[in-house]
C-alpha cells in the first residue's frame, strides 16, 4: 500500500538524521478504551517522560502524509501530527471566494496584473504603457484630463477632503510619473497566495487610468469611429443619481428629453455593447482579442469587475493582516511559535473573523462599491425600493455578505479543532495568561471525560446497558468522527494530565507541551521558500539541467530566509555530506570509496521498514479500516463537531444521539432563535452532528425588529445542537428567523451607525419547513427519517421516476416538498428540489461563473506560441470554468485545450546551422538577449563519434 511506502521513507530519513527509526516509537504498553479504569500512573509505562520518545510532525494539507501517520497512530506508534498553519489561511480564503461565486476575481486579477510583464517577463508591455502615458500627456486636452481625473477619483472613492492625494496627477504632464506607470505590478503566480488578493487594491485604484492608457495603445476607439469611451465614464457610472436629480429639479419642463452630447452617447453605447446578450454578440466580441493587451483593455471596460475586486479585497484584508502576523510570529523564535499556538487554542484567531464580518457595518468600506450616504446621491428624496440601481446594489450587497459569511465559516471550522479537540488544546498551558490557559485546559479535561464516558457507554457490561442499539450505534459514530482518542499519544497525554491533576503550571505538563508543540508548525520557511529558492537557482542556469540531490542540498544552505540576518530566530540543525556518507558506510559496510557511495546516501531501500511496524500497519487497515481517522480538513471539522457534541450531551447520557443529524436544517447564512433563551445566532454551517453560530444583537425600532453582528472579540462562536424536527408549546429548540439585508439607504435613522442591518420579515418558522423552502441539501436516509415522523404520502413502484418505475430520491424529495409546501408554485417547488438534490450550490450557478473564461481561452488561442507558456495555469482554470458551464448546460465535456500550432523553435534564418542529430538545437535566451547553439560533443571513448549525453554550447548575437 502507498502509506507503507511513505512510512518507509519516513523511517529511512529518521535513521539517517537521528539514528533512530519508527521502531523506537513503539510503546511498551498499548493504551485504548479497555484501559479507562486504570490509574494514570499505571497507564504511563515507563513513567518518565524522557523514556517515552515521540515524533512530532507539521504537514501541509496534502492527504497522503496524514493517511500514513494516522495509520501508524491507530496501530499504536507514538506520533503527534498537526495540520500546517499557513496553508489553511489561504486555502480557506480561496475556497470561500469560489463558493461565493467570485472566483473570476482571482482569475482576472492575475491577468491584469501580469499583463505589464509581457512575454518572458521582459516588461515590454510596461514600456509600451509608459510610452502611451508620455504620448497622452502631450496630446490630450484639458477637458479630457479633467474627465480622466474624475474617473480616478471615482475609482478610489475619494471625498472632497482627499482630492489632494499625492497619488493623483495634478496635471496631464504628471501621467508618465504615476507609480502604476513607472513600476511593474506584482507578478501573480500559482503560489502567490494572498499577493493575488493584495494586487486587487492596486488594480482598482488605477482602473480608469490603465484602461485609458491601453485604449490609447491599441487605438480601439479610433478604429471603431467613436470618441474615447472612457472620457465619459465618470458621467455615466452613476447616471441613476443624475437622472434622479433631473426628475427632482423641475426647473425645465422636458429636461429629461434633452439629447445626449455625441461623447456621452458614444460612451453609453459602448457600455451597452460590453454586455452581450446572445451567442452571436459574444462571438463577435471574442474576435476582437488579438493578444493580452486587447484582452485587458476589454476587462478594464467592465466596471462591475472593479466592484467585485473591491468586495474581495475588503473582505479578505483582515485575513491578510492575520497571515502577516502569523508569519512573523512563527519566524521570530521557537518561544514565539509556542506562544502563538497557545493563543490559537484559546480562539484568539476569532478577532480577524469578526473584523471581516464587521465590515458589513462599516459605511466607509461599503461606500467603495455601493451608495451609503443618502445626502450624496438622493438628497432629501425617499428611497424607492423599485429603483433598478437600488436592486442592483442590493444584489451586490448580498454577494458581499455571502462572501463575508463564507470566509467566516471556512476560517472558524478550520480552527475549531485546535480549540476543541484533545490533544491539540493542551498547548494552552504555554499561554502567557494563566487564567486563559487554565480555562482552556479545564475545557480539554471536560471534553476528554465526555469522550471516555461515551466509550464506556458503548462497551458491553458498562453503564450504557440502558441505551438502545440505534443509540449505541449513533454514539459509536461520534467516537469514530473524533478518532483522536484511538491514538497512543493522545491517551498518554491525557493520562499525564490526569496524573498532574490538570494543573497548567505542573512541570511535567509544561515539558510535554513544549515537546509536542516546540517544533516548526509550518512549512512556509522550511519547504515553500526552499522550493521557490531552488526554482530561482535553476532559472539562473543557461541550461535546464536537473540538479542532483547533493547540488540541491548545497543550494539549500544558501537560502536567505533561514538566516539570522533575515529575522529567522530558530536554532539551526544541519547535516553535512560527511554525516550522510558516514551513515551510509556504517549501514552498508562498504569501503570509503566515493564511487561506491556517492549519490546513494538517500537511498531508502537500504532502510527497510521493521517487520513489526509493517505488520501493525497491515493489521490496522485490515481489522479496523472504517475506524481509522480519515485524512483531510473535513475529517478534522467533524472531529471538532463530535467532540463538542459529546461534551454538550454528556449530562443527558447521550440520549439524543439518534437525532443529532437534524442539525442539518441549521443552514449556513440563516438566522435562528432559541425558543428557550431567545438567543439569536447566524449559522456558519453544519458538520455531522453540530453547527457553529455567530452571535447576533437584536434591535427594535418602532414595530420592526433588526439584527446586527455581535463583534465583541471576547466571544467565541457558539456550538448549535439540534435534536428535534419540530418545536411545540411544550418543547424548546431552534426556530428559523426570516431576515433580509437592508441597504444603507433603507436603514432606520437610529441604526445608521451600523450602515447595514438585517430586518426580520416574518414570525419564527419551524426549521424543517424553512430549510426545505430555502433549498437545504438532504440525504435520502434523512428524508426517510422525516417520513417516519410525518408519514407524508409516497408513490410506490412502478410509479416512481427511476428506471422501471423504481422509487428514487427525487420521488422522496418531491413528496417531502409537496407535504410542507403544497401551495408553492411549480417553479418554486423545482427550485426546492434542486436544493435537496444538491444542484443549487452557489459556485455551480451559471450567473456566478466567470463571464470572461471563454474570452481568456479565445485570447490564448490567438497568441503566438512563444507567449503561451506563461498563461498555461490561467488557461487551465478558465477551461475548468468552461467545463462547469457545459455541465450546467448538459453539453459534451471538452477533452483538451486547443493550442496554437508551434511555428518554430530555431529561427528560420539559422536552420542551416542546425544539425539533424538528436538534442541539437538553437534557441534565443530572453534575458541575455542572445542565441544559444547546442551541438553534440565528441565521445570520450571514441572521438570519431558524437555523444548525445554531452553538449557543446556556443553563444552569439
Amino acid at each position: 500500500m502507498l502509506a507503507e511506502a511513505v512510512a518507509q521513507g519516513l523511517h529511512a530519513s529518521m535513521l539517517q538524521i537521528w539514528g533512530r527509526g519508527l521502531g523506537d516509537l513503539v510503546p511498551k504498553k498499548r493504551l485504548n478504551a479497555d484501559n479507562n479504569d486504570l490509574q494514570p500512573d499505571k497507564m504511563l509505562v515507563p513513567r518518565d517522560l524522557d523514556l517515552r520518545p515521540m515524533l512530532t510532525i507539521a504537514a501541509d494539507q496534502d492527504g497522503l502524509p496524514f493517511k500514513m501517520v494516522y495509520t501508524l497512530c491507530h496501530s499504536g506508534i507514538r506520533i503527534f501530527i498537526q495540520p500546517e498553519n499557513t496553508h489553511s489561511l489561504w486555502n480557506d480564503t480561496k475556497n470561500s471566494i469560489r463558493r461565493a461565486g467570485l472566483q473570476h476575481c482571482l482569475l482576472l486579477a492575475s491577468v491584469l496584473s501580469n499583463c505589464a510583464h509581457g512575454p518572458f517577463g521582459s516588461g515590454r508591455n510596461q514600456q509600451t504603457i509608459q510610452e502611451s502615458a508620455t504620448s497622452l500627456s502631450q496630446s490630450m486636452s484639458s477637458d479630457q484630463f479633467e474627465d480622466l481625473l474624475d474617473c480616478m477619483v471615482m475609482d478610489r472613492r475619494l471625498s472632497d477632503v482627499d482630492l489632494d492625494d499625492p497619488d493623483l496627477p495634478h496635471d496631464k504632464h504628471d501621467l508618465p510619473n504615476m507609480s502604476c506607470v513607472r513600476n511593474l505590478p506584482v507578478f501573480v503566480k500559482t503560489k502567490s497566495w494572498f499577493a493575488s488578493v493584495a494586487v486587487m487594491d492596486h488594480l482598482c485604484d488605477n482602473w480608469s487610468l490603465m484602461g485609458y492608457l491601453l485604449d490609447h495603445v491599441l487605438d480601439i476607439d479610433t478604429a471603431n469611429g467613436d470618441g474615447p469611451w472612457r472620457d465619459q465614464v465618470a458621467q455615466n457610472e452613476f447616471h441613476h443619481s443624475q437622472e434622479t436629480d433631473n426628475d427632482e429639479s423641475g426647473d425645465d419642463e422636458g429636461a429629461d428629453n434633452v439629447p445626449d452630447s455625441p461623447g456621452v452617447a458614444a460612451g453609453r453605447q459602448r457600455v451597452a455593447r460590453e454586455k452581450p446578450t446572445s451567442k452571436k454578440e459574444l462571438a463577435s466580441l471574442r474576435e476582437r482579442f488579438q493578444n493580452t493587451l486587447h484582452l485587458c483593455a476589454h476587462l478594464y471596460r467592465d466596471l462591475s469587475l472593479r466592484d467585485d475586486l473591491r468586495m474581495v479585497v475588503n473582505a479578505v484584508r483582515p485575513y491578510l493582516a492575520e497571515y502577516s502576523t502569523v508569519l512573523s510570529a512563527l519566524k521570530e523564535s521557537q518561544e514565539s511559535s509556542c506562544r502563538w499556538q497557545a493563543h490559537r487554542s484559546a480562539g484568539e484567531w476569532f478577532g480577524s473573523i469578526l473584523q471581516s464580518v464587521g465590515t458589513i457595518h462599516d459605511a466607509g468600506i461599503l461606500s467603495k462599491f455601493i451608495s451609503c450616504d443618502s445626502s450624496e446621491s438622493l438628497g432629501e428624496a425617499t428611497v424607492n425600493d423599485d429603483e433598478p440601481w437600488l436592486k442592483e446594489e442590493q444584489t451586490r450587497l448580498r454577494d458581499y455578505f455571502t462572501l463575508l459569511v463564507e470566509l467566516a465559516s471556512a476560517r472558524v471550522w478550520s480552527q475549531m479543532v485546535f480549540a476543541t479537540c484533545p490533544p491539540y488544546s493542551v498547548v494552552a498551558v504555554l499561554h502567557d495568561d494563566h487564567d486563559t490557559g487554565q480555562h482552556v485546559l479545564n475545557r480539554c479535561c471536560n471534553t476528554w471525560r465526555a469522550i471516555v464516558a461515551a466509550e464506556n457507554a458503548v462497551k458491553p457490561g458498562c453503564q450504557g446497558e440502558g441505551l438502545s442499539k440505534p443509540m449505541k450505534k449513533a454514539i459509536s459514530d461520534r467516537l469514530v468522527d473524533v478518532s483522536f482518542q484511538t491514538f497512543q499519544i493522545t491517551r498518554e497525554v491525557m493520562a499525564l494530565c490526569e496524573a498532574c491533576q490538570w494543573n497548567m503550571e505542573h512541570e511535567e505538563i509544561q515539558k510535554l507541551a513544549y515537546r509536542m508543540f516546540g517544533g516548526p508548525c509550518e512549512t512556509k520557511f522550511s519547504l515553500e521558500d526552499l522550493f521557490a529558492h531552488l526554482v530561482s537557482v535553476g532559472k539562473l542556469a543557461s541550461l535546464a539541467t536537473p540538479m542532483n540531490k547533493w547540488t540541491r542540498y548545497f543550494y539549500c544552505t544558501t537560502m536567505q530566509s533561514l538566516t539570522q540576518e533575515s529575522g529567522f530566530g530558530w536554532p539551526h540543525l544541519a547535516t553535512t555530506y560527511e554525516d550522510h556518507l558516514d551513515k551510509g558506510l556504517i549501514d552498508t559496510g562498504k569501503s570509503k570509496n566515493p564511487d561506491d557511495i556517492t549519490g546513494k546516501a538517500f537511498h531508502i531501500n537500504q532502510f527497510p521498514l521493521p517487520p513489526d511496524i509493517r505488520n501493525r500497519m497491515i493489521s490496522s487497515v485490515r481489522d479496523s479500516k472504517d475506524d481509522v481517522k480519515k485524512a483531510g480538513t473535513l475529517s478534522n471539522q467533524r472531529a471538532a463537531a463530535a467532540s463538542a457534541w459529546l461534551l454538550g450531551n454528556a449530562r443527558t447520557e447521550f440520549r439524543s444521539a439518534t437525532m443529532a443529524w437534524t442539525g442539518v436544517f441549521l443552514m449556513k447564512h440563516h438566522c435562528y432563535v432559541n425558543s428557550r433563551s431567545d438567543r439569536v445566532l447566524m449559522s456558519l454551517g453544519f458538520r455531522t452532528c453540530a453547527a457553529l453560530g455567530l452571535r447576533m444583537v437584536k434591535h427594535i425600532v418602532q414595530e420592526d425588529v433588526y439584527y446586527t453582528v455581535d463583534t465583541n472579540p471576547g466571544n467565541l462562536p457558539v456550538w448549535m445542537f439540534n435534536d428535534r424536527v419540530e418545536v411545540t408549546e411544550t418543547t424548546t429548540g431552534w426556530l428559523h428567523l426570516p431576515v433580509e439585508l437592508q441597504h444603507p439607504l433603507q436603514t432606520p435613522d437610529s441604526l445608521k451607525c451600523f450602515a447595514v442591518v438585517l430586518r426580520q420579515t416574518g414570525p419564527p418558522e419551524q426549521v424543517v419547513a424553512a430549510a426545505i423552502k430555502n433549498g437545504c441539501y438532504v440525504t435520502l436516509a434523512q428524508i426517510r427519517s422525516l417520513h417516519a415522523t410525518y408519514k407524508f404520502p409516497m408513490v410506490s413502484k412502478p410509479h416512481g421516476s427511476g428506471k422501471n418505475g423504481n422509487v428514487v430520491k427525487k420521488d422522496w424529495a418531491l413528496a417531502l416538498i409537496r407535504f410542507f409546501h403544497s401551495k408553492a408554485s411549480e417553479k418554486e417547488q423545482n427550485e426546492m428540489l434542486r436544493g435537496i438534490m444538491g444542484k443549487n450550490w452557489r459556485h455551480l450557478q451559471a450567473e456566478k461563473v466567470s463571464r470572461h473564461s471563454s474570452d481568456i481561452l479565445k485570447a490564448f488561442n490567438g497568441m503566438d506560441y512563444e507567449n503561451q507558456p506563461e498563461w498555461v495555469d490561467l488557461v487551465a482554470v478558465a477551461a475548468d470554468e468552461e467545463i462547469l458551464k457545459d455541465k450546467r448546460n448538459q453539453a459534451p465535456r471538452p477533452t483538451d485545450i486547443t493550442k496554437s500550432e508551434q511555428k518554430y523553435v530555431t529561427p528560420g534564418s539559422l536552420k542551416v546551422l542546425q544539425p539533424k542529430e538528436a538534442n541539437c538545437r538553437i534557441t534565443r535566451h530572453p534575458q541575455l538577449k542572445r542565441y544559444q547553439a547546442f551541438y553534440n560533443a565528441p565521445d570520450k571513448g571514441n572521438p570519431s563519434t558524437l555523444s548525445a549525453k554531452q553538449l557543446i554550447v556556443f553563444y552569439f548575437s
